[in-house]
């Protein structure tokens, strides 16, 4: 498996990707009014089209820096996804939700997922391990409601038996 094969690019993810870009554009054409910055510093007068410059960069500047700052705080994926990418990819060593991918890449998550336990007795391992095949049930179009509510339970599970052994 040469990459894990989303089933749908979630759209909000990548508009953030792209505003964030934007942002950096924006940030690194605004850090150049340093160079103007230092003409004045140096007792140099600027021109009324050089002045303009300056302000435009100074607002490009602080736009990329509040606005890429701003989609740091917003924009940020629920709990319950990340804990489910995180018990899985402590098992498959790749931190990704098995019900994300296409049918095929599923049920090659769910042999790779029984090969990496095989003989393993430890509570926690088989534990993930039936998050993981419950993820990939999910993947391969099973009906999704009971498979939910499944990996709500194991997921409370995990976290018990995290906050026992803590």
């Amino acid at each position: 498996m040469k990459g894990v094969p989303l089933a749908s690019v979630d759209r909000a993810s990548t508009v953030m990707a792209y505003t964030r870009g934007v942002f950096a554009v924006l940030l690194l054409f605004g850090f150049l009014v340093i160079a103007p910055g230092i003409m004045v510093l140096n007792g140099k007068n600027l021109d009324e089209f050089a002045l303009t410059a300056v302000y435009v960069q100074l607002a490009m500047l602080v736009t990329g820096v509040l606005g890429g700052s701003l989609t740091y705080l917003f924009g940020r994926e629920s709990p319950r996804d990340r804990e489910i990418r995180l018990r899985c990819g402590e098992l498959l060593g790749v931190a990704i939700d098995p019900a994300r991918t296409t049918s095929k890449a599923s049920k090659l998550i769910a042999g790779a997922c029984d090969d990496a336990v095989e003989g393993e007795k430890e509570l926690r391992t088989q534990m993930i391990r039936g998050l993981v095949l419950t993820r990939a049930m999910i993947g391969q179009k099973f009906e999704a409601e009971p498979l939910e509510a499944a990996t709500d339970e194991l997921l409370a599970k995990l976290s018990q038996l995290a906050g026992d052994e803590g």
